[in-house]
């Protein structure tokens, strides 16, 4: 980040990134002491309002901790944030000056950009950086709907996550199985019904029609962006940690 030391960060930037992994594993350790509580249950029921039908509702007892967004959100500043170092530190490399203005580029606007919109924006971010490194920031498309997506939600989770709780929903459900004998169908659900609300149906069907066990898998998700909207949180968290290492290793080869 500005005002950092110059030079590659090297095993601080591990650190960082590091500590995202272990904020996902601090999370895992939240979400089972949550579910141990027994927060949610499912209901099967006739309908109330179709005597022909059944359904099955979640009842939910208790909100999710304020623990668990808070430590989604510490994972995601800490994502974002060795973006930005690893960004001082190829201006540095490169004999510029870090600034306050100086930042990994990403793309922040709802439109797509044009390439001379994005290259402005690289050029003003990492200005003084390695013409290579440069160069391979440009084959980068980090804006919604782009190829590097996963970088533009690092960067929605951590600035979202300085002015509101990242899940504001109970849960989503991964998806429901229905059972006939033996035999198990999965059902994915849509996840643009989330989040769940106490009493939402979960399924349903005609009565005479109901000859086979259900079972619905309910997890913790994130709530936005609309990209990772019911995504399970820790898989979620855990595929942005991977690419981000992923990313960084592939540009720290041209400095």
């Amino acid at each position: 980040m500005p005002g950092s030391s110059p030079g590659y960060p090297g095993d601080h930037l591990a650190s960082v990134l590091f500590e995202s992994q272990e904020h996902i594993e601090d999370l895992e350790r939240h979400i089972t002491a949550f579910e141990g509580t027994n927060p949610y249950e499912m209901v099967e029921q006739d309908d109330p309002k179709d005597a022909e039908r059944y359904q099955g509702i979640i009842k939910i007892h208790a909100p999710i901790p304020p623990a668990i967004s808070l430590i989604a959100g510490d994972a995601a500043h800490n994502l974002r944030t060795s973006f930005d170092h690893f960004a001082c530190a190829a201006v540095s490399s490169g004999g510029g000056r870090v600034t306050t203005d100086t930042a990994f580029p990403i793309w922040r606007k709802p439109s797509v950009p044009t390439p001379q919109q994005y290259k402005s924006l690289v050029l003003g971010k990492v200005k003084g950086a390695p013409k290579p490194f440069i160069d391979l920031l440009l084959t980068l498309q980090p804006y919604e709907g782009g190829n590097h997506e996963a970088l533009w939600a690092i960067d929605y989770l951590d600035i979202t996550n300085k002015h509101k709780l990242l899940i504001e929903a109970f849960s989503s459900y991964a998806k429901i199985i229905e059972w006939a004998g033996p035999l198990g169908a999965a059902i994915k659900p849509d996840r643009h019904a989330l989040p769940l609300k106490d009493g939402d149906e979960l399924f349903g069907g005609l009565k005479a029609n109901k000859n086979q066990k259900t079972d619905v898998e309910i997890e913790i998700a994130l709530g936005e962006p609309t990209v990772l909207v019911g995504e399970p949180l820790v898989p979620a968290l855990t595929n942005l940690v991977q690419t981000a290492t992923s990313i960084i290793d592939t540009l720290r080869v041209v400095l």
